[in-house]
């Protein structure tokens, strides 16, 4: 019976425990916490403070960057998990930068390949609020996305470069594309 209470109060306070936190306790216990850590997590709020986006990293021993992006409500209960990680740490995607839209209603996440997959491409997702579902970018802007550095503007406006043909024939990769992400088609 005391056996028993002890679990359940061992349990309780592991839930309360952040995910950031319990990665932290297995890094040190597992001795693998150095001054370059594998493991990253990194907590995004949205601006109203209803979600909170958390983007766990691993960067295995110069492999390349692979991510997992979990969506929760503010409360703590679960919206969603899309994980970009494989077996092999040599064909996922690692996020690169990541930000909530300044309505809150949208998290924008760019990525990289690892191990150098998708050379000048950084395929770029976003989380919509509106049907709790992560929505590739790339499609909705013709071609793909050749910088990972997105700018945001008022409400759902997401600023990227991509590569596409101009006028004439000419390639160029330095095309700014705005894009209203509530007005996107899914």
């Amino acid at each position: 019976m005391k056996r028993a209470r002890h679990n359940r109060v061992r349990c309780g306070i592991l839930t309360r425990i952040s995910l950031a936190a319990l990665l932290a306790i297995v890094c040190v216990v597992s001795g693998t916490l150095n001054a370059r850590p594998r493991h990253t997590a990194k907590r995004y709020d949205s601006p109203d403070k209803r979600y909170m986006a958390i983007v766990l990293t691993e960067n295995p021993d110069s492999m390349g960057l692979e991510s997992s992006v979990e969506l929760r409500y503010m409360d703590g209960r679960f919206i969603g998990r899309r994980s970009y990680f494989t077996k092999s740490h040599g064909g996922g995607l690692g996020v690169v930068k990541a930000h909530w839209s300044t309505d809150g209603k949208f998290f924008i996440f760019s990525m990289v390949g690892s191990r150098g997959n998708y050379p000048g491409k950084f395929p770029t997702f976003y989380y919509s609020s509106i049907d709790n579902r992560i929505h590739a970018l790339d499609p909705s802007v013709g071609m793909w996305i050749t910088d990972p550095e997105f700018s945001l503007g008022f409400d759902d406006i997401v600023i990227v470069t991509v590569h596409d043909t101009l006028p004439g024939g000419a390639v160029a990769d330095t095309i700014s594309r705005t894009v209203h992400l509530g007005g996107l088609k899914k």
